[in-house]
């Protein structure tokens, strides 16, 4: 994970409403310039997963994907 100057990111554990459309992770920027990272609580039993969607959102901060201009839909096919 390579050191993004001023991402500083706090993951919240949330309960997600079934077929959200997401694989169980969101990340939002915050008006301080920090990130919150939403993570279902589902994600809790298993460690894998929680795992590897952690570090799918971190990427979004770390490629600064909510300031590049492009659509969600682009950004999310890598």
């Amino acid at each position: 994970m390579k050191y993004v100057a001023g991402a500083d990111y706090f993951v919240h554990w949330v309960p997600f409403p079934p077929d959200n459309g997401t694989d169980g992770g969101a990340v939002v920027p915050n008006d301080d310039g920090t990130f919150s990272i939403l993570m279902d609580e589902k994600l809790l039993r298993n460690a894998k997963k929680a795992y590897t969607t952690y570090r799918h959102e971190v990427c979004h901060i770390e490629d600064e994907d909510f300031y590049n201009g492009k659509p969600i839909s682009e950004i999310e096919k890598i």
